[in-house]
């Protein structure tokens, strides 16, 4: 996985490291934002390492779509 990708009107914030396309976009509309995951099977990951990445991915996933909490 490789770092930000700039695409027109969104940004990949997750890109494949061998074919190097998007798989985590994020875009802009109106006053919210958009997150789009194109993946499958994602429980695979969990037989290479176990739970402990399949788990941060997904917590570190949601953190950031959540945004700081307002104070």
């Amino acid at each position: 996985v490789s770092g930000l990708v700039h695409l027109r009107d969104h940004d990949a914030l997750l890109v494949d490291a061998d074919s190097h396309l998007p798989v985590l976009t994020e875009s802009f509309t109106g006053n919210g934002r958009v997150l789009f995951l194109g993946t499958n099977e994602t429980w695979r990951w969990r037989h290479k390492t176990g739970s402990r990445d399949f788990d941060r991915f997904w917590l570190q996933l949601i953190r950031y779509a959540a945004g700081a909490p307002m104070r």
